[in-house]
C-alpha cells in the first residue's frame, strides 16, 4: 500500500499539507492539492490510488469530488475519504 499514491484535498494550504508530510514522512507517495477542480484534473491523469478530501469546501465539497472523480475515470472505483472539522457548537 505504501507504494500507493494518495493525494489530500483541502482548500486551506495548511489544513493540505500537514497530512501530506505526515504521510510522506510515514513512507507513502502523497500529493496536494487546494482545489477540487485542479483535483479532478490532477487526478484523471494519475494513478492515484485514494483521494483524501476536505468535507467542506467553497468550490465542491468532499463528497461531490469523490462522485465526479468516479464519474469521469471510467473503469475505475476510486473509494475516497472525506473529512470535516468538528464545531464543537454545532450538534452531531
Amino acid at each position: 500500500m505504501k507504494n500507493a499514491l494518495l493525494m489530500v484535498v483541502d482548500d486551506e494550504m495548511s489544513h493540505m499539507r500537514a497530512p501530506c508530510d505526515t504521510l510522506g514522512f510515514e513512507g507513502y507517495r502523497v500529493t496536494g492539492s487546494e482545489s477540487p477542480a485542479q483535483a479532478l484534473h490532477a487526478l484523471s491523469e494519475s494513478e492515484c490510488e485514494l483521494p483524501l478530501t476536505h468535507m467542506m469546501m467553497p468550490e465542491m465539497d468532499g463528497i461531490e469530488l469523490d462522485v465526479s472523480l468516479t464519474a469521469s475515470i471510467p473503469g475505475h472505483d476510486l473509494s475516497g475519504l472525506s473529512w470535516r472539522r468538528r464545531n464543537p457548537h454545532l450538534p452531531l
